[in-house]
């Protein structure tokens, strides 16, 4: 069984093996960039809880 403290240390580690954008400006040019260039379905953004800053995520 997980402790709360090791949801922690996980959730932290996912975030660190992601892009971070600064603003969400920036990682909605970035999402677009992705769809244009890499023919990828539609991309969303979420601000992260741990760090801060905007990633990308597949669900739109």
């Amino acid at each position: 069984m997980q402790t709360v403290h090791s949801l922690d240390n996980c959730k932290e580690r996912s975030c660190l093996s992601k892009r971070r954008y600064w603003s969400q400006v920036d990682a909605l040019v970035m999402a677009s960039r992705c769809v244009e260039r890499r023919g990828l379905r539609a991309l969303g953004t979420y601000r992260c809880r741990n760090c801060g800053g905007w990633h990308l995520t597949r669900r739109a």
